[in-house]
């Protein structure tokens, strides 16, 4: 699906045509995806003087192969209530986001068959690591993927996108996300859904999976303090 779209180039203000992709079906075109995380997809080049930039648009994007659907919502455009195909609910993620960087990310983490809800909960435990060593994460951290560090150990890998070095990674060993997904299970069925099927999983989320498992430490260590008492009598 798409639609012309006029943009006027940022470069030599000549206003052009721009053909803007709003569905990407990566189970019946492949080549999409890969278009998609070479940056290629919904990127206007201005003919007469060949600015480049990558827009943002509103657009679907739908992997059944991998059981993913996301809508891409950027702001300030009001939010989609678009209802996915029928007899998917129940057997597909369905993920909201804001922005091409944010639609990658949650393709990389489905590829890696990863949670993101983890991942989001991984990002919060980063940075207040990074803050415990008086190296705050001043940008916006993003799933780069899982690698190997210099000890040839599996990492899950995240990048500082928006801070001061593009070139910051930070990393949490990757059987702290298998503990972690174990743990999470029992707060992420806490968290409550907006009326809508899409989920949006992004840092605000993370925080309140982080506050649920503070909570929950909290009042065992009220059940334990009387107990405490006791042994010492």
């Amino acid at each position: 699906m798409t639609r012309p779209t006029p943009i006027d180039c940022e470069q030599c203000h000549t206003e052009q045509m721009f053909v803007m992709r709003m569905k990407v079906n990566v189970t019946s075109q492949p080549q999409d995806k890969e278009d998609l995380l070479a940056g290629k997809l919904n990127t206007f080049v201005c003919p007469k003087c060949r600015f480049t930039k990558m827009y943002d648009f509103p657009l679907f994007y739908e992997d059944r192969k991998r059981r993913l659907m996301i809508l891409v919502v950027p702001p300030p455009t009001e939010v989609i209530h678009k209802y996915p195909p029928p007899g998917v609910v129940k057997t597909t993620q369905l993920r909201m986001v804001s922005s091409r960087n944010e639609l990658i990310e949650k393709i990389l983490i489905r590829d890696a068959k990863l949670d993101d809800r983890v991942v989001e909960f991984m990002k919060v435990q980063v940075r207040f690591a990074s803050l415990s060593r008086s190296i705050p994460v001043d940008g916006h951290l993003m799933f780069s993927g899982v690698v190997k560090n210099d000890d040839d150990e599996d990492v899950v890998q995240f990048q500082d996108v928006t801070g001061a070095s593009d070139d910051t990674f930070l990393s949490l060993p990757l059987p702290y996300y298998r503990k972690f997904a174990k743990a999470l299970k029992p707060f992420i069925a806490q968290i409550l859904t907006p009326d809508t099927l899409w989920l949006r999983v992004d840092h605000d989320y993370g925080q309140q999976l982080d506050r649920l498992v503070d909570k929950a430490i909290e009042k065992e260590e009220e059940v334990e303090k009387p107990r405490r008492k006791k042994r010492r009598r």
